[in-house]
């Protein structure tokens, strides 16, 4: 069981998957983003872990209050994280490399290296994650941009991993909720048969 520690309000608090729990002072938060991995933000956190078999074992053995006596239940294991955990990392917002649909507006990114994420019209597709940047599609005449989003690369990979499809698209009006910088913007060109792919962005994206 994986829980966080915040030094500024002193809240303990476990982390569970459906969402992203906070303390209560807001400055320390996580989440799990699979079965075994959690990620954590704020610099006040300390990262916490528990056994569950010791902890359950110690449930189970929860002794009887006596009138008159100090009961001590059994103890049961508890340590502090590593800062540097595979399992446990601090989330970093995630900057992905992404393409606008001339058809239907969307703002298309790969979520994970195999992801070849289409639009809602289908017209392109956005392929690489966060390895390398390939596109293609029937119309190309269309702006590339870079994107920091709120979520990191862990979240974003097990949403495309688990088929949630939370992320991916971003409708053209609300792009402006992002941080994001376009870096091309090139000329028109004819229109291709799917799935042509646009040669110039085979490339890794940088930074």
């Amino acid at each position: 069981m994986k829980l966080l520690y915040c030094k500024k309000c002193q809240d303990v608090f476990r982390l569970i998957s459906e969402e992203t729990r906070s303390c209560r002072c807001g400055k320390t938060s996580g989440k799990y983003i699979s079965h075994l991995e959690a990620e954590f933000t704020g610099k006040f956190a300390v990262t916490l872990g528990i056994s569950n078999d010791s902890f359950l074992s110690a449930i189970k053995k929860q002794p009887v209050s006596i009138k008159g006596q100090v009961v001590v239940g059994e103890r049961f294991e508890a340590f502090v994280i590593p800062k540097e955990c595979n399992s446990f990392k601090r989330a970093v917002p995630a900057k992905v490399a992404a393409l606008q649909c001339p058809l239907c507006k969307e703002w298309v990114y790969s979520r994970a290296r195999h992801d070849m994420n289409y639009c809602s019209c289908k017209n392109i597709f956005v392929d690489g994650g966060f390895d390398y940047f390939r596109a293609g599609g029937t119309v190309l005449s269309t702006e590339r941009a870079i994107i920091t989003l709120p979520w990191s690369e862990g979240e974003l990979y097990h949403d495309w991993n688990s088929r949630k499809d939370e992320f991916g698209k971003i409708p053209a009006d609300q792009l402006k909720n992002y941080k994001y910088e376009v870096i091309v913007k090139p000329k028109p060109k004819p229109k291709w048969d799917i799935p042509t792919v646009d040669e110039e962005t085979l490339l890794p994206i940088g930074g």
